[in-house]
């Protein structure tokens, strides 16, 4: 598993929990993990791209890394009512070769 992050204080809590992974620096538009993946992950950080160009490019990005049967799998949760302690989860993905 490949984790990015645009912050080192990120990273660096990312690498106590997640030992066995490979962690770049780097923003989700441009970074180059190297190899081709059987699956990308956006979790919610999906949520921060509000101007369509930049979704597209890390979508197109994201796309360019998948191996034939690859898959983009994007997550996002927000919370309607703070005070009833439910956060609403999303979800959505495409197989490699869907239309962007």
């Amino acid at each position: 598993m490949t984790l990015p992050d645009l912050s080192p204080n990120m990273l660096e809590v990312s690498r106590e929990l997640n030992p066995g992974c490979l962690h770049m620096q780097s923003e989700m538009g441009i970074i180059d993990a190297g190899r081709d993946l059987d699956l990308v992950f956006i979790h919610d950080v999906i949520s921060y791209f509000t101007d369509k160009n930049d979704l597209l490019t890390v979508m197109k990005n994201a796309k360019k890394h998948l191996n034939s049967d690859g898959l983009r799998y994007l997550e996002w949760s927000y919370d309607l009512d703070t005070k009833d302690q439910v956060t609403e989860v999303e979800y959505a993905y495409l197989m490699c070769g869907e239309d962007d």
